[in-house]
């Protein structure tokens, strides 16, 4: 995450598009990986919504 406090969708889009990016081009390359590739990219984006929920509830 960067460091722009008030800014954070602007992350969320770059990562989720960043891992959409990333289940493509495993899907073209070997399709048994997309599943797994999605799922790790739903794990970082849970991790980071439930860091941010956590942070603002200190704010």
């Amino acid at each position: 995450m960067s460091n722009h406090v008030g800014r954070p969708s602007n992350d969320f889009g770059i990562i989720i598009g960043s891992c959409l990016n990333i289940a493509r081009h495993h899907t073209f390359e070997i399709e048994a990986e997309y599943e797994p590739a999605l799922e790790t990219c739903g794990a970082i984006v849970s991790n980071i919504h439930l860091n941010r929920t956590a942070f603002e509830k200190d704010l």
